[in-house]
């Protein structure tokens, strides 16, 4: 494949911040920083360091550290992003950046962060699983609180287990609920969230809203 051609923007707008030390890792990935992924000077001539920018469940775009060939540049900056249509890689740093994860692994010197408990949970299990049978009770201690936290996943499954199995039956075609439209403005949740008064894309910034919301 023909390498594209990297002008000297290009190269200046993904300056490498040699500074940082190299055994910062960003979510387990070597030489990525919470705000620039850090080329190795080997890998110069065929990487730039670039973001990958993504939606939060309010509608903001933010960016995570990536790198992107220097010979595919315009395929990947011509890529969308599926849920709303917004660019899915871009060489400018983005306003927002994905916040310092909160969790960090427990086990030995591991320096795995994570943003949510469950994951914490899934990594220990998978990467420590010898550890993790000690840390039974601990772990244990972890669901229990991810589920207190989440009343209406608890409500959720109550009604499940009160809920007696039933033979498979054949239904009228006239007996199966028709689905509910999805509001798009106003008041779009139980809980009271609303979007942002700049947010331009309601029904994406909705469905990211739905996938934390506890109510």
């Amino acid at each position: 494949m023909t390498q594209a051609p990297v002008t000297p923007e290009l190269e200046r707008e993904a300056i490498v911040d040699e500074t940082a030390p190299e055994e910062i890792a960003f979510e387990g990935i070597p030489g990525v920083t919470r705000s620039q992924y850090l080329v190795r000077p080997e890998d110069e001539s065929a990487w730039l360091p670039a973001w990958q920018l993504k939606v939060d469940r309010d509608g903001t775009e933010y960016g995570v550290p990536t790198r992107l060939p220097k010979g595919q540049l315009d395929h990947y900056l011509a890529k969308r992003r599926p849920v709303d249509g917004g660019k899915r890689f871009t060489l400018h740093q983005p306003a927002n950046l994905l916040p310092e994860p909160r969790f960090r692994c427990f086990i030995g010197d591991c320096r795995k962060r994570v943003q949510e408990r469950i994951h914490l949970i899934r990594h220990i299990e998978v990467c420590h699983a010898q550890e993790a049978a000690g840390y039974a009770p601990m772990l244990d201690k972890l669901r229990q609180a991810i589920a207190k936290d989440n009343p209406r996943l608890a409500a959720l499954v109550d009604d499940i287990a009160a809920t007696p199995d039933e033979q498979i039956r054949a239904v009228s075609a006239s007996e199966t609920p028709a689905a509910a439209p999805v509001a798009t403005t106003g008041q779009s949740c139980a809980c009271g969230w609303q979007p942002k008064s700049d947010c331009k894309n309601l029904s994406a910034a909705l469905r990211m809203h739905k996938r934390h919301c506890k109510e």
